[in-house]
């Protein structure tokens, strides 16, 4: 048994398998540490399954030194997360606000300037107001996935710290 290179192979799925849950929670909610720590506790019965590479992985260093099994156990089963800064997000009031105030602006606008009348006023209040919603809604959705992959990236580097503690139980 390559100690070493088997755990680079579990270690990946295990990285997979936390990501998916990560992403997957992130989702449904906006993704802060607790639920990290949930999404990942999820993804780290893996290695108490005997079945997935994981579990079968510990189970034959078990074997082999059931003192640095435990170790590692111990270290995947206290998994915690320190809190990343909370996401930037374009609230729903200024995905609404912003072309509600493109309107007002398009009404003033031609009602002063060009002395419209109803129909054109209308119009150029209208205009403005379906150009700009449609912008902030896309602007607010790519902020959120935006946001969304960086809580999750900062989640995974923490979980990297896991991966060198494991590193050393096995060096030692």
């Amino acid at each position: 048994m390559n100690v070493y290179g088997d755990f680079k192979a579990v270690w990946k799925r295990f990285e997979e398998l936390s990501y998916g849950k990560l992403i997957e929670k992130s989702r449904q909610a906006s993704l802060t540490a607790a639920a990290a720590g949930t999404a990942v506790s999820t993804a780290a019965t893996a290695w108490t399954d005997k079945y997935d590479p994981c579990g079968k992985w510990l189970g034959d260093l078990r074997k082999r030194d059931a003192k640095k099994a435990e170790q590692i156990t111990k270290i995947v089963e206290s998994i915690d997360f320190i809190e990343a800064p909370p996401a930037k997000r374009i609230s729903d009031i200024s995905v609404i606000g912003v072309p509600v105030l493109g309107a007002l602006v398009g009404a003033g606008v031609s009602s002063r300037v060009f002395h419209a009348g109803i129909f054109a006023g209308a119009a150029s209040a209208i205009l403005p107001a379906a150009a700009l919603y449609p912008i902030m809604k896309k602007t607010q959705s790519e902020m959120c996935k935006s946001e969304e992959k960086r809580l999750v990236g900062q989640y995974m580097e923490q979980l990297d710290s896991v991966r060198g503690l494991i590193l050393e139980v096995l060096d030692n």
